[in-house]
């Protein structure tokens, strides 16, 4: 028997990095990233409107100023001449800033008549121009190792990261073992419980990106057993053990060099702190 700190040196010291594998940013939610990624273009890739309004220079912008507008600027149809003094673009959340203007009048502090318009009192002083690569720039990194979750496979989509180089997934086998468990829908006697820690084991293996396999506990032949365990050496095999010691325990445990694994720790002094 170890104690639980050297029952997790012993795993970590078990634990080498997977080989290496590139997918599609589209399937790379739940794997860890393995090399850092770079960025291809800035985000945003122009000056960008923050807000709906009227893009214009901030020189001379003050109430009562009369703005001609000269046309239109909106995401994906950006606006593409020089706005002279005295002009103005409407513009769009998310649309390039056109050339020669710095601020955006949001459209609730201008007056529009036609194709002019006058500025309010009271004008909001911020000016909602989010500058060309405000969130990022280009051949910025994004560090591995890394868990990528929804809000990182966004991120490089928006650096235009088509595929990452993340690691294998792991695999891990799960066995309950004891002879009082049986599995969720099997008909249990008056005497057993479900195995329900195995599958709130074998979400918690998913969710940091492994490959799980949940293996039956009871009604499997030794011969059977023999197959099931005929895995690629880089596996894991997980064992969730039961007392007293089931009789399929103590088989592999006799069996397990033949079987191509080895047992680093059998039990741990582990209880439930109010028990």
């Amino acid at each position: 028997m170890i104690s639980v700190s050297e029952a997790l040196d012993a795993l970590f010291a078990l634990a080498n990095p997977l080989n290496i594998e590139t997918v599609p940013l589209s399937d790379a939610a739940g794997r860890v990233l393995a090399v850092s990624a770079v960025a291809e273009r800035e985000q945003p890739p122009f000056p960008a409107s923050a807000m709906d309004g009227y893009a214009l220079n901030s020189a001379g912008a003050v109430t009562g100023a009369i703005y001609q507008v000269v046309g239109e600027s909106a995401a994906g149809h950006g606006y593409n001449a020089s706005v002279p003094t005295g002009a103005c673009v409407r513009i769009f959340t998310g649309a390039p800033v056109p050339e020669g203007c710095d601020r955006i009048i949001i459209q609730e502090d201008v007056e529009r008549s036609g194709d002019t318009i006058t500025l309010k009192d009271n004008l909001d002083p911020k000016y909602y121009v989010r500058a060309k690569g405000f969130d990022f720039a280009c051949g910025q990194t994004f560090d591995a190792p890394k868990l990528l979750g929804p809000n990182d496979v966004a991120l490089l989509a928006a650096m235009n990261v088509p595929q990452v180089q993340v690691f294998r997934k792991p695999t891990v086998a799960l066995i309950s073992t004891g002879d009082e468990l049986v599995m969720p829908g099997e008909t249990s006697n008056p005497d057993q419980i479900i195995a329900s820690n195995t599958f709130g084991l074998a979400a918690m293996l998913r969710e940091i990106g492994a490959e799980v396999r949940v293996l039956p506990s009871r009604a499997i032949t030794f011969n059977r057993w023999n197959k099931r365990f005929i895995w690629p050496r880089a596996r894991m095999l997980l064992l969730r053990l039961a007392a007293p010691p089931s009789a399929i325990m103590i088989w592999l445990h006799r069996r397990q060099k033949n079987m191509g694994f080895s047992a680093n720790f059998i039990k741990l002094p582990c209880a439930p702190e109010n028990r």
